[in-house]
């Protein structure tokens, strides 16, 4: 078949998936045929399974993707944007990098080379001619951490979107593996008094010298007011009484 001929079937099939979708749309019973769409694709998707293609958890929470891709180009297009959503998180975001005079990119406690991942080169407008592909790493960070219920090792789902130069959306749907090497640091870390077993009451450690300012023995607030102790009066000497009476006897005779 000529190449006028292909273009022809191609322009066909997205009419009539088109028009299927309208129908749909106003509430018509319309099937698409899924050979159909599959035909109608500008770009085939693989991600790449176990654990290269991974969840992990941020240092100071919510949680990061990091996804391995080959995209293959069925004919020309040019990818100018890409999300991803899981069951628990709509609100990922690609991560953005600009500085490119470092050979690592970093995203949370891991790095990638700068030349393998695609998020600025989709940013910029990856293009794809027919039969072209392009390979590398897909990079996110998620608003909420993962559920506590997921595990190492095990596998969660996730949807990933493209968007070429027409405003389509290319779908597609696969899992991610759960890697919890990676733990997120507490913000308060509470303070341990003793060897092996924490002490709830002691979130501020002392110091081990604390010098004693106060040199004297310090007063109970409340006890009662310090009194002043009695002077001692020595008894008086015959001399001086003596002495006082005759003085004493004087003043009278005047």
């Amino acid at each position: 078949m000529c190449a006028e001929g292909v273009d022809l079937q191609i322009r066909e099939e997205w009419q009539e998936s088109a028009h299927s979708m309208e129908m749909k749309a106003a509430g018509v019973d319309a099937e698409i045929p899924q050979r159909r769409l599959e035909k109608s694709r500008s770009l085939d998707i693989f991600v790449a399974g176990g654990p290269v293609s991974f969840i992990f958890d941020m240092p100071g929470g919510g949680a990061a993707f990091a996804i391995s891709v080959r995209l293959v180009a069925r004919r020309l297009v040019i990818l100018l944007d890409w999300a991803m959503t899981t069951a628990w998180d709509d609100q990922i975001v690609p991560q953005a990098y600009f500085d490119e005079r470092i050979p690592l990119w970093r995203l949370g406690q891991k790095d990638f080379p700068r030349s393998e991942v695609l998020n600025m080169r989709i940013m910029e407008g990856l293009t794809l001619n027919p039969g072209r592909m392009a390979e590398g790493w897909l990079l996110a960070v998620g608003l909420y951490p993962m559920p506590e219920a997921f595990h190492h090792g095990m596998t969660v789902p996730f949807t990933l979107e493209l968007s070429d130069q027409y405003g389509n959306e290319i779908r597609h749907d696969d899992e991610l593996f759960v890697d919890r090497s990676c733990k997120p640091k507490n913000k308060f870390v509470r303070q341990e008094s003793g060897l092996y077993s924490p002490d709830e009451t002691s979130a501020i450690i002392e110091p081990a010298f604390r010098p004693n300012l106060n040199r004297g023995r310090v007063p109970d607030p409340d006890a009662e007011p310090l009194k002043t102790p009695a002077v001692r009066k020595e008894p008086e000497s015959e001399v001086m009484a003596s002495l006082r009476k005759a003085i004493s006897k004087l003043a009278n005779a005047d």
